[in-house]
């Protein structure tokens, strides 16, 4: 196997392009504008023509160095110099398999891997249904060409994908057709699967995965995806899915001074906790007056009415249990990060210290 990927990438040639872009092909072509032929499609050239023809062999003999070097800048030289036949067969670190199926998925937006005389209608459930068959990194190529031929703006049921096959596909376990749902559900905005998503963000096996979940979160809802998170930080019952609620406030706390409130009174409710209060409670509310009624008084032949006000209190009561060792510096490391303070390694430290900024 290992020789006949040697064979494939020494024989493996791109064409460059006007724009200077790189793109792998399977055949012989000649300077000008055409359909590019490549092992996972066509390529549209017809508006950036080809004015070269290159031996991918050497990129990848001068980029090798790279990458032990910096892994990243040497997945996205790959992709730059049409290195995709070999960005195919990669295995990925866990901590560059974003960074690797973004990529990807960009490749498999320009790559029409259905013949051309494939008529519109067909084509949206044509490709989600090789995805289903696919594997690994044709499922993010196909993936790319979902996005591209999915609608968001149409009503047409052709140009989208349902929403029981995207209600499926979050509770697929092969994370990449999981993945492939996440992001047609953010493409086509669809509404009914919020909580799905939601829940997934705190229970996907693989970081990758939950962070997408929280990105399509946040773009389907982003006011109720902070609170949730922020419930969950509090009373969720796993201290994983507390430790992921958390790293995802952490994420889109940008602009939002109540997500550093909320970490403050996670840490409070540890740092005020006894042995006989495990847990505190916290009100969120507001006081109304009404005027229930009036006293009257007569006075020199006037009549003086005094209202009678009551108060009525409307809110909620939300339970927030003691932290553990572990997610209570996993939550200062996050105030640190997010505020560039250091007041103290204790959780009173951190309440003292926003006590002092008002």
């Amino acid at each position: 196997m290992l020789v006949l990927s040697l064979l494939l990438l020494s024989t493996q040639q791109v064409a460059v392009l006007q724009s200077g872009s790189r793109v792998p092909i399977v055949e012989d072509v000649t300077p000008g504008p055409q359909q590019l032929q490549t092992p996972f499609g066509t390529f549209d050239a017809t508006l950036n023509p080809v004015i070269n023809i290159a031996d991918a062999s050497s990129d990848s003999a001068l980029l090798a160095p790279l990458k032990d070097l910096d892994y990243a800048a040497w997945l996205e030289r790959c992709s730059e110099r049409g290195l995709l036949l070999e960005l195919t067969k990669l295995k990925v670190p866990a901590e560059h398999q974003l960074l690797w199926q973004q990529l990807l998925e960009n490749w498999g937006q320009q790559l029409n891997p259905l013949p051309p005389s494939t008529k519109r209608e067909k084509r949206v459930s044509l490709l989600w249904q090789q995805l289903q068959q696919a594997a690994d990194a044709q499922q993010l190529l196909l993936t790319g060409a979902l996005l591209r031929e999915i609608s968001e703006s149409s009503q047409k049921r052709d140009q989208r994908i349902s929403f029981l096959d995207l209600r499926r596909a979050l509770r697929n376990q092969d994370p990449q057709i999981c993945r492939a749902g996440l992001r047609i559900i953010q493409k086509q905005e669809e509404s009914g699967l919020e909580r799905d998503v939601f829940q997934l963000s705190l229970q996907a096996e693989h970081p990758d995965l939950a962070q997408l979940a929280a990105q399509t979160s946040m773009a389907l809802e982003p006011e109720q995806s902070l609170g949730r998170w922020t419930l969950a930080l509090w009373h969720q019952g796993r201290e994983e899915q507390r430790i992921e609620a958390l790293h995802h406030l952490e994420s889109f706390h940008q602009n939002r001074p109540e997500i550093t409130r909320a970490l403050i009174l996670t840490l409070g409710a540890s740092a005020n906790s006894s042995a006989d209060a495990p847990r505190r409670h916290v009100f969120f509310g507001r006081q109304i007056s009404v005027v229930q009624d009036f006293d009257v008084e007569v006075a020199s032949s006037a009549v003086i009415a005094n209202p009678v006000v009551g108060v009525l209190v409307e809110g909620s009561v939300l339970e927030v249990r003691v932290l553990s060792t572990t997610l209570s510096h996993a939550i200062q490391q996050s105030l640190s990060r997010i505020t560039g303070a250091h007041p103290g390694n204790r959780p009173e430290d951190w309440v003292q210290w926003w006590n002092s900024q008002d």
